[in-house]
């Protein structure tokens, strides 16, 4: 969550005096830290709490009213290529970018200029919708969930392709974190965009019910 490496120098008094709500999107983030979850910037300087309850715990604490804090969950998610079948590929370098899919999963679009029909929407390399990746466990992928980080993950050996997203398991426990994350909870959520989910509006029904409505 790249909001997360300005909130150490928000002032107190700006916040408490921001009117709006305040938006932020986990792309898709982990809920909990790892030990891995950070950025590395100037001369291997890295800066840890790139999670969402790192970034919701700064913000809290500079001052922002829970009731403005609303989490958004991207119904897309990163993709890299050339990654080896070292540890489901979690934590390991890659040579580029994912190439674009198939709307259904079955394959790679040939031609990303919008002219093809049957690609993915996002027609870019390195992003896919969840659309897209729900189908993918049915086309040589496999979901790997990791409950202490509460984050999701698929990855094919074959092809070398790994991507990081958000699935109904890991939005219902973000939902359930809203809810319970202090008394009253956070003020909710969003998404980005509705016509990446799926079919059956899945993910926006999941979050809907996770959220009580």
């Amino acid at each position: 969550m790249h909001i997360q490496l300005y909130s150490s120098i928000l002032r107190r008094s700006v916040i408490r005096e921001f009117p709006e709500v305040c938006y932020v999107e986990d792309y898709p983030a982990p809920l909990v830290p790892s030990g891995f979850d950070h950025v590395v910037v100037g001369r291997g300087i890295r800066l840890p709490g790139l999670d969402i309850d790192s970034t919701v715990n700064a913000y809290l604490n500079a001052g922002v009213p829970a009731s403005k804090y609303t989490i958004g969950l991207p119904l897309y998610g990163a993709g890299w290529t050339g990654v080896p079948n070292v540890n489901q590929g979690l934590y390991q370098n890659a040579t580029g970018a994912s190439p674009v899919l198939w709307t259904n999963g079955t394959g790679l679009c040939p031609d990303i200029s919008g002219n093809t029909p049957g690609c993915d929407t996002l027609l870019t390399p390195g992003l896919a919708t969840y659309s897209a990746l729900s189908a993918l466990s049915s086309n040589g992928y496999r979901n790997y969930f990791d409950s202490r980080r509460v984050a999701v993950s698929l990855y094919d050996p074959t092809v070398g392709t790994f991507y990081t997203y958000d699935n109904p398991a890991t939005a219902l426990l973000k939902m359930i974190y809203i809810e319970l994350k202090l008394p009253g909870g956070l003020g909710g959520a969003y998404v980005w965009a509705l016509k990446d989910d799926d079919a059956n509006g899945t993910m926006v029904k999941t979050m809907a019910a996770g959220l009580g409505r």
